[in-house]
């Protein structure tokens, strides 16, 4: 679980790098939901980390992508 975290947080960063030198302050759903199915971050984990840097996640994108999967609308107040 640990190395999953770990790798998860590692995703993350490289995100955010490569979202920067693109001048973009947006997590797109894809990757925000990918950070959640792939490596178990939790939405609300990766909103309040991408506070932090400065940038946002596309909760629409996101709702589209995970469907009934998840509550989204439960992070709104989050972001």
């Amino acid at each position: 679980f640990n190395r999953t975290k770990q790798r998860g947080k590692r995703k993350f960063d490289k995100l955010v790098k490569e979202l920067r030198e693109q001048d973009t302050t947006v997590i797109d759903g894809v990757n925000a939901c990918d950070l959640y199915t792939t490596y178990g971050y939790p939405l609300d984990l990766t909103i309040l980390m991408a506070k932090e840097e400065g940038m946002s996640v596309d909760l629409e994108e996101c709702k589209r992508i995970m469907g009934d999967k998840m509550d989204i609308d439960l992070l709104n107040d989050i972001e």
